[in-house]
């Protein structure tokens, strides 16, 4: 009796029970879709265990029984141990994941390369959630797909979420994918588009996402790196401890818009101890664009802190506020050595408030571009020896640096506990500016070290 029709009698005569379902030459079946198929008839938690080496298929995963469905690649001939990926190759035949999900069914991918996928909309995966769906990666890595048509988006994943579904991602490297785009309207997301409504949140933590590309021939681009809508004030997105790195947008227009990262959002933001640099605007006039943009607006609070944004001849960070009255705290920020402002912060808002704190904006073309409404507090505008080795990328505070402990300890909004290096975040009499603590003789820099002034 083969393995699909026991497990078929199993759920018969048994009831819906948790099943392990092994996928490769030792495995109970060849695919990877036939073991999603056959997870789908179960109504119980399953678990796909995918053998480490390369699958030429593409996955249609739709669960329907309210259950959740984990997918994890890089396993042994005896799936008893892992090491290294599985990678799931589209052959740029199609894209590689379509993925549906709404009640209350879960998908969890780990330790799984997407890679290959072409198709307008999501080169990689293309997601839909309803209700209370939740999908997550956990180290796993999209790669080398591409979004190619008229209009074009998320060459690598595009994401629809509604209600209170769910997208989370973790240690998990998006790169090397594209948006193509043929027409002359706009082209977006290279790497991921997410769409987000009602209750609905986005989590990405300690990833990469880099040297991903939007291209138009004519027209507005958006997003080289990753491009979030967030349109509902009951909506959450939380970027923490990303890495946002040499992505790019090559378009005739796309002002007011960015290449590594743009947040759109009507609800709650947190944007935390992120490196964003070296995201370029690859036209004639590169200050059309900027690094990082967020939007607010709406009535919620959006928080950006403890972050580097830096090395491009774009602007910096860019903050826009509008609707009835958006709070924003931006705090403890490096930002440095772009063609244009390294800050800008426009209030358009009817009622809203901005606060900037214990930031560093220097070697910038332009100075600080900041709406009269802006509450500043303990800002460095300016000053040389401040950084250990700008031109290496090094923007740690350099000893002696006129930013160290000069900050405010209790500006508006609060301080994080940790810095960009994950150190505490006042090191020594008083918090320093910028992104970064300075901390002298220590073993390590992972935040558990003594510090040492």
């Amino acid at each position: 009796m083969s393995f699909r029709n026991a497990f078929v009698l199993l759920l018969a005569s048994v009831g819906a029970q948790a099943a392990t379902i092994t996928v490769g030459p030792s495995g109970d079946e060849a695919t990877i879709q036939a073991a999603v198929d056959l997870a789908i008839t179960s109504v119980e938690n399953d678990e796909i265990r995918v053998a480490a080496g390369i699958f030429t298929e593409r996955l249609n995963v739709q669960p329907v029984n309210g259950d959740a469905i984990t997918i994890s690649g890089g396993w042994n001939p005896g799936f008893d141990g892992q090491s290294g990926m599985t990678t799931l190759d589209a052959m740029a035949i199609d894209g590689v994941v379509d993925l549906y999900a709404a009640g209350t069914n879960e998908v969890h991918f780990s330790r799984i390369q997407f890679t290959n996928g072409l198709a307008p909309r999501g080169g990689g995966l293309e997601i839909t959630l309803f209700d209370s769906a939740v999908v997550t990666l956990t180290d796993c890595a999209v790669v080398n797909n591409v979004a190619d048509g008229d209009r074009v988006d998320g060459g690598g994943i595009t994401a629809s979420l509604s209600d209170s579904s769910s997208l989370t991602l973790l240690r998990t490297d998006v790169s090397n994918n594209a948006s193509n785009c043929s027409g002359t309207v706009d082209c977006r997301e290279g790497g991921l588009g997410i769409g987000a409504n009602g209750s609905a949140s986005v989590t990405i933590r300690d990833s990469t996402i880099t040297n991903n590309s939007v291209a138009i021939a004519d027209g507005s681009g958006f997003s080289g790196g990753l491009g979030i809508n967030a349109f509902d004030a009951g909506t959450t997105v939380v970027l923490e401890n990303n890495r946002i790195e040499g992505n790019s947008v090559q378009a005739t227009s796309g002002a007011g818009l960015a290449t590594g990262l743009t947040v759109l959002a009507a609800g709650t933001v947190t944007l935390s101890r992120n490196i964003i640099v070296d995201n370029q605007g690859l036209t004639g006039n590169p200050t059309i664009f900027s690094q990082a943009v967020l939007s607010l607006f709406g009535t919620q609070t959006a928080r950006v802190s403890d972050s580097l944004v830096a090395d491009s001849a774009t602007r910096g960070l860019s903050l826009f506020m509008s609707g009835d009255g958006p709070t924003l705290y931006a705090t403890n920020l490096t930002l440095a050595n772009h063609g244009g402002a390294g800050v800008r912060i426009s209030d358009n808002s009817t009622s809203g408030m901005a606060f900037l704190s214990n930031t560093i904006a220097v070697d910038n073309n332009d100075p600080p571009s900041l709406s009269p409404g802006v509450v500043e507090t303990t800002n460095l505008y300016s000053g040389t020896g401040l950084f250990m080795d700008a031109p290496a990328g090094d923007y740690r505070l350099a000893e002696g640096a006129a930013a160290i402990d000069v900050g405010t300890d209790a500006p508006p909004g609060g301080l994080s506990m940790l810095d960009l290096d994950a150190a505490a975040r006042i090191a020594g009499a008083h918090v320093d500016i910028g992104a970064y603590e300075f901390v002298s003789d220590v073993l390590f820099r992972s935040g558990f070290e003594v510090l040492i002034r």
